[in-house]
């Protein structure tokens, strides 16, 4: 395995300065971000292979020999939303077993989003978190959509009555729907080919009742050989535009161009 399939570092990029790291857990990939004490990301490493292997990933990466707390944001497919007001915690795996069934030694959590007005459930495999906790002194999960969904509720106040907020990313697509700014529906679907960015929109259009002339889709990031321009969309739906995240997230000068990374977590990351 190669040391790293990619590293961005500032200018002033020093492990001893290294404050907290923030673990982003794709499908297929690895980003880990390293952060000052004024949450300024001063280096980012990325994994492309072999991340099933993440004690190994630990025991050569320089960034995660540092004992500093680390948070993790989990893109499993498995998760649940559940109103604040209903939650209960401690039974995230109640939640997620009525989605799926769920692994007897995974590790469940919950995240709070809109000031807790919706809990988002996710889980981690067992031996995952138990390398996890063996290598840093304080662990926090999230499941990898809290970024996505705090950044849609963060531009609610823009959307027209009927929205569709798509994430595009490594053959899979998360989609928000939101009816008068209000979020109507949260799914995750798997995109194969390139009927499937017009078939998803089009069929939740039609489960919550949105007129095709009104409703507007929003696309975040893309998927390795689809199109999913705003020339291509626009053959197919009345209002399809590209989505430019506000640069929330503040970075290192020199840091080199992190934008092709094509992850949203490179402009915007939910904060607890």
């Amino acid at each position: 395995m190669e040391k790293h399939s990619k590293v961005y570092q500032s200018d002033k990029f020093s492990v001893a300065l290294t404050s907290n790291l923030s673990l982003f857990l794709y499908p297929h990939a690895l980003y880990i971000f390293a952060k000052d004490e004024n949450q300024v990301t001063q280096a980012i490493h990325v994994y492309r292979e072999q991340i099933d292997d993440l004690a190994s990933i630990i025991q050569n990466d320089d960034l995660l020999q540092i004992k500093i707390p680390v948070t993790v944001f989990v893109h499993h497919p498995s998760f649940a939303l559940i109103p604040g007001g209903l939650f209960k915690k401690g039974e995230e795996s109640i939640y997620l077993n009525y989605v799926t069934e769920q692994d007897e030694n995974a590790i469940y959590f919950a995240t709070g989003i809109e000031s807790n007005k919706i809990q988002l459930a996710g889980s981690i495999s067992g031996d995952w978190h138990r390398t996890l906790e063996a290598s840093f002194p304080e662990v926090t999960y999230h499941h990898g959509a809290s970024s996505f969904l705090s950044l849609a509720f963060h531009e609610r106040q823009n959307l027209l009555g009927q929205e569709i907020l798509l994430y595009l990313f490594e053959g899979k697509m998360y989609a928000a729907c939101f009816t008068d700014q209000e979020l109507s529906s949260f799914t995750l679907f798997d995109i194969h080919e390139q009927q499937d960015l017009i078939k998803y929109p089009r069929a939740l259009m039609k489960q919550h009742g949105y007129n095709p002339a009104h409703a507007r889709i929003n696309v975040i990031g893309s998927c390795k050989n689809l199109e999913s321009s705003e020339n291509w969309g626009r053959q197919y739906f009345h209002q399809y535009v590209t989505m430019n995240p506000h640069q929330a997230l503040s970075l290192g000068a020199g840091i080199g161009e992190v934008s092709q990374l094509g992850i949203l977590e490179v402009f915007w990351q939910f904060e607890a």
